[in-house]
């Protein structure tokens, strides 16, 4: 082991992490949050940006594309677009579907979003840039 960060109340039951350029973003399904942290020197991971909000209540998995953290929810039945690129991460838009009940497969390819959901037994695929940002 390198080294361990802890922090119960902003990283409790983080479930999913993704490495984007020089950062490690990561959801944490119990405190309704995504972090980035700075990576570029493993011994020493920095906290760059940390967004929590009840907006975000239960995300479960999360993928990148460019700037944009895209995270799936089986509580809310939803997919969130959240910027990356600012100070702080900022949730762009939230799209809610009963197509995704209990929604827990994501991954991405080639600017499309790929989703599974449990309960609904649906396979989406959805391209992120038609719908309206806020």
């Amino acid at each position: 082991m390198i080294r361990t960060i802890q922090d119960s109340v902003r990283f409790s039951c983080t479930c999913c992490f993704q490495k984007f350029e020089n950062d490690l973003v990561t959801i944490a399904y119990s405190s309704n949050s995504i972090t980035t942290f700075n990576i570029s020197n493993p011994l020493n991971p920095i906290e760059k940006k940390y967004l929590q909000s009840n907006q975000l209540y239960g995300p479960n998995r999360l993928s990148i594309i460019e700037n944009k953290a895209y995270m799936i929810n089986s509580v809310n039945d939803n997919f969130t677009e959240i910027d990356l690129s600012g100070e702080t991460p900022k949730i762009n838009y939230i799209v809610p579907s009963w197509m995704l009940e209990k929604v827990y497969g994501l991954t991405t390819n080639n600017g499309l979003l790929y989703m599974v959901g449990r309960d609904s037994r649906y396979f989406l695929i959805i391209d992120p840039k038609i719908y309206i940002k806020n």
